[in-house]
């Protein structure tokens, strides 16, 4: 994970530090799930504290459930060590012996290969009340265990516990009188919150690592760019790969403070004219909404 620290930004840092970890642990959520409920380890034993043999046993059952689906070659006992590891430096640092249920099952989707959606749906379940809402001081607990994560990752400048009361406040702008919905809760959630957005980052990040897209990275001339692509919005045709993006490399042509627009799959002919008018109504003058997220340089998030 150390080699992760020569990404400029934050929220690439993170997400790539997470993903060497995803990438070896091959994990399905529907897996997790399941060995929980095999483990009497519902909804309603969130609460519960595992001591580590406890929490061995549940982390073994599910790797081995892993490696009998899984086409990849997986050490049960070297993925269950490894994640017990990390459970107890993100979440027992004052070494109590034991890892709350809640926390293990937040850390296990996170890392898990579900799509984005699911993974916010499986965490909405997981503190949902009779009502099928979230009060805010449960989405304050969905986020302190997240923001656990990226403290440990020491990413707390960017992802800290100070700025959780803030991202409940701007979740709870929709709020009814029974708190969040789950529309409302993954709705929030898919605008990417600045706290949370390494998330999404990672999940892109896995969606595109294989990707190749037929254009030259203008600064280090790699072709074909594998993995994500940044396209600049205000140099014509400038195209970066995640490297030469990540460490934050410019030349006279390009500036460090320019939007770039972010691909993690490769381009349509329809979405590249859509593209070239977008450009062509901003060098004109005329208002046009970005199909795609913009990554602003200045942002908190995106710095070191």
């Amino acid at each position: 994970m150390n080699e992760c620290n020569i990404i400029k930004f934050a929220g690439y840092r993170t997400a790539a530090k997470l993903r060497v970890l995803q990438r070896f642990l091959h994990m399905r959520l529907g897996v997790i799930a399941g060995v929980f409920n095999r483990h009497h380890l519902q909804v309603s034993e969130n609460g519960v504290t595992l001591k580590y043999a406890e929490l061995e046993a549940v982390l073994f059952d599910i790797f081995f459930a892993a490696q009998r689906e899984s086409s990849s070659q997986i050490d049960v006992e070297q993925s269950t060590d490894l994640m017990i590891n990390f459970l107890q430096n993100v979440f027992d640092r004052k070494a109590s012996g034991s890892v709350e249920v809640f926390c293990v099952k937040v850390v296990l989707a996170v890392l898990s290969s579900a799509k984005l959606q699911e993974k916010y749906e499986y965490l909405f379940r997981q503190l949902a009340d009779h009502n099928n809402c979230i009060s805010s001081n449960k989405l304050e607990k969905i986020l302190a265990s997240l923001v656990h994560i990226s403290v440990y990752l020491n990413e707390s400048t960017a992802f800290g516990f100070e700025q959780i009361p803030e991202t409940v406040g701007s979740c709870f702008k929709q709020a009814g009188t029974l708190g969040i919905t789950e529309d409302i809760f993954i709705g929030w959630l898919l605008q990417e919150p600045q706290l949370l957005m390494w998330l999404p980052t990672l999940h892109r990040m896995q969606m595109g690592e294989m990707v190749h897209h037929t254009v030259k990275c203008s600064l280090c001339k790699l072709y074909p760019i594998v993995g994500l692509r940044f396209r600049c919005l205000e140099c014509l045709r400038y195209n970066l790969c995640q490297m030469c993006f990540f460490t934050g490399k410019s030349n006279k042509r390009h500036k460090l403070q320019h939007p770039v627009q972010e691909y993690c799959y490769e381009t349509s002919s329809c979405e590249k004219f859509a593209f070239l008018k977008m450009i062509k109504n901003k060098l004109c003058g005329s208002s046009c909404q970005l199909q795609y997220l913009s990554i602003q340089p200045h942002d908190v998030a995106f710095e070191t």
